[in-house]
């Protein structure tokens, strides 16, 4: 099994990263197989291993979307009957990447209600007789409950930024427009940090340093209105 896939339209450094990762986390483990005699049972079998190797659970979505794609174009080209790396209604549950990433958050109560309300529709039909719910204890997924995918996310966030006519904003762009919020509304560094699953406060004052400068800029100002008013009622 080779590493054969077509690098049409492909930048460099992008056929490279598929490359090292094919042959790092699928080579070392399935090459030996001819692709023809390959089975959905070893390709689970690969991604077992890489678990067990310590590989995130979105490094293992990797090495399964580029042996899906690899398997696909096999297909189209007719090499092999089907692409055994099609697996239907089988997902992949990880850790987070962090430690700092599994915490708890306090929430505010319409946020709260909403994510009641929420829960309880989920539980409708999760108990409907004859339901196909699959119950993997998500929040946002699909209506019978299954996971979305991350493109499923993205797609929906550009619909509803276009039907709103907002501007285009990366769903990361969120986070980022939380912190600055938590800082300008004066929440202390140490608590936002921890909100935002950072390791240390150092690295949120580091990435929001911009936030910080525009807080001493309103600090000094604050501070000279305050002083020099005293003085000037004083002096007056």
């Amino acid at each position: 099994m080779g590493c054969g896939v077509c690098r049409v339209s492909l930048a460099p450094n992008t056929v490279r990263g598929y490359k090292v990762n094919f042959n790092n986390h699928t080579i070392s483990y399935i090459g030996h197989i001819p692709v023809q005699q390959l089975t959905p049972v070893q390709v689970q079998d690969l991604y077992s291993q890489l678990e067990k190797k310590g590989l995130s659970a979105r490094s293992i979505w990797y090495v399964h979307t580029t042996l899906r794609k690899a398997l696909q174009y096999a297909y189209q080209a007719q090499h092999i009957a089907k692409n055994v790396a099609d697996i239907d209604k089988e997902y992949i549950f990880g850790d987070t990447k962090t430690k700092s990433g599994q915490r708890s958050l306090l929430l505010s109560e319409p946020l709260m209600e909403r994510l009641q309300r929420h829960k309880r529709d989920q539980n409708k039909v999760r108990l409907l007789p004859g339901s196909d719910y699959q119950n993997h204890n998500l929040i946002c997924c699909k209506k019978d409950g299954s996971p979305y995918h991350t493109g499923t996310f993205l797609h929906k966030s550009k619909t509803f930024l276009e039907k709103n006519k907002l501007p285009k904003t990366r769903l990361h762009d969120l986070r980022h427009t939380n912190a600055t919020l938590l800082l300008q509304y004066g929440v202390p560094a140490k608590i936002a940090s921890q909100r935002l699953g950072h390791a240390n406060i150092a690295i949120t004052l580091d990435t929001y340093s911009h936030v910080s400068v525009e807080m001493q800029e309103d600090a000094v100002s604050k501070l000279a209105s305050g002083v020099f008013g005293k003085l000037d009622e004083h002096v007056g």
